[in-house]
């Protein structure tokens, strides 16, 4: 009766596996190219990273703007009384009078020079735009990893799943035929018990991979949008830029998008600086106004005024207020040196890590596949001895579980060193390049090893 219980368990828990892959989503795309570009196109940290990119994109318009003219025109309608002198002299009854007035202005005014403050304040405004660009590239790249980690955790814990369940029934056989045995009196209790403790042990495991599998599934439902459906490979990219030790990898880290990004935030703050000297030159400006205002002569008739000037104004602050700006700015460029230089002991650190772990996996990997040909030569040689009566149906079933363990710590041992290529890659800001795809495309992006083009 437990056996038949365990059996309809173990049924029922794989029917739940399959019903969750069979009502799926289907349609969507499974390469992991695609999986990125879903990414890619529809996280919302892309979205917020390119709404600031745009707003940045305003800035740069709004402080390009100072340099045109501004234009002001003003109209005034209304009625008015006066008591002046004019009136008292034209209105002999009383002194004062009513009138309606019609009153309008046009002006232009253009800068001339305001000791090049406009075109630093350009000059920052573009820097920071590139440093944005640059940054949404680097925000998709760390989205990029992410994607390839849930995609990759799907296949392992699905492939894992499909052999745990497969060798379940096989162990569960074993299991059956050992209880008969001892109902035969031709095995012991001893034999049975060590036989249920394989089927306990290998039904955890199959918990714990239908949890990882689930887990991962909505991992990769939170970053694409939607839950895999079909049939999923490895992918194949072009190992030709791959460095070859971490020192080749370190020469690279320079054309990392991050790294690049603060290069121009630090070069936005120079320019705030140079942009606040400023204010120790004057302002020169060009103005052009136009008066005209139409009132009784009694209040004080029609007036029309007409000026092309040049006006220089110039204010400095006697408590040092302008010094003050300028350490403030000064300040600010230090800050982002600082930054820089924390940004690229993490960008090293990350890039350590993840070559030792790219190390480690390769050399582990390889220790996992000579397990694996190793005990499958033990199963076949305990195979062989069962058929001649050498060793007993235990024995078998724990060779051949023996066998099933170096399968499945090489299947994790195999996507943990696929991962570890493409952490590296990430690393290095060039995991969308060498994944084809698609990277922002801006004339002043980084230059790396990484780029496909002819530019």
């Amino acid at each position: 009766m437990i056996a038949i219980q365990k059996y309809l368990l173990k049924t029922s828990l794989i029917g739940l596996c399959w019903g969750v892959l069979f009502f799926s989503q289907a349609g969507h795309a499974e390469t992991l190219r695609e999986a990125m570009s879903a990414a890619l196109q529809y996280h919302p940290s892309v979205d917020a990273a390119t709404a600031m990119r745009q707003g940045l994109q305003d800035k740069k318009v709004e402080e390009w703007a100072a340099k045109f003219p501004e234009i002001n025109v003003t109209a005034t309608g209304g009625r008015v009384y006066g008591d002046n002198a004019t009136s008292r002299g034209l209105a002999v009854t009383r002194g004062s009078g009513y009138s309606y007035l019609w009153e309008g202005t046009a002006g232009l005014s253009q800068k001339i020079f305001d000791g090049f403050e406009t075109s630093e304040r350009i000059a920052a405004a573009e820097d920071r735009l590139r440093s944005a660009d640059l940054e949404v590239v680097d925000v998709r790249e760390n989205l990029a990893l992410q994607t390839a980690r849930a995609y990759f955790d799907v296949m392992r814990s699905k492939e894992a799943l499909d052999m745990v369940a497969a060798h379940n029934k096989q162990i569960e056989d074993y299991r059956e035929r050992i209880a008969m045995m001892v109902d035969e009196g031709v095995a012991d209790q001893a034999e049975l018990k060590l036989s249920e403790d394989i089927t306990i042990l290998l039904d955890n495991i199959y918990e714990d991979y239908q949890s990882q599998y689930l887990a991962a599934q909505a991992m990769y439902q939170q970053l694409t949008g939607y839950r895999p459906s079909g049939q999923m490979d490895l992918p194949e990219w072009d190992h030709s830029h791959f460095p070859s030790s971490l020192e080749e990898a370190s020469d690279v880290l320079a054309t990392h998008p991050a790294m690049k990004a603060a290069d121009y935030q630090i070069n936005a703050s120079a320019h705030d600086v140079e942009a606040e000297k400023a204010g120790f030159y004057p302002d020169v400006n060009g103005e052009l106004f136009f008066l005209k205002k139409d009132l009784d002569d009694v209040i004080g008739g029609e007036v029309t005024d007409a000026r092309a000037v040049v006006k220089l104004n110039w204010n400095f602050s006697t408590g040092g207020a302008q010094y003050a700006k300028i350490r403030q700015r000064q300040a600010g460029k230090f800050e982002m040196e600082a930054r820089k230089r924390e940004l690229e002991r993490q960008l090293a650190q990350a890039l350590e890590q993840a070559w030792i772990e790219y190390e480690t996996a390769g050399r582990m990997a390889d220790n996992m596949q000579r397990r694996r040909e190793i005990n499958q030569e033990l199963f076949e040689t305990n195979k062989t001895q069962f058929d001649g009566g050498q060793i007993r149906l235990l024995q078998l079933m724990q060779s051949e579980n023996q066998y099933f363990q170096t399968r499945l710590e090489y299947i994790n041992a195999r996507y943990r060193e696929q991962l570890s290529e493409l952490s590296v890659l990430a690393a290095l800001g060039g995991l969308q390049k060498t994944m084809e795809v698609d990277v922002p495309d801006v004339e002043y992006i980084y230059k790396s090893p990484f780029r496909f083009d002819d530019d």
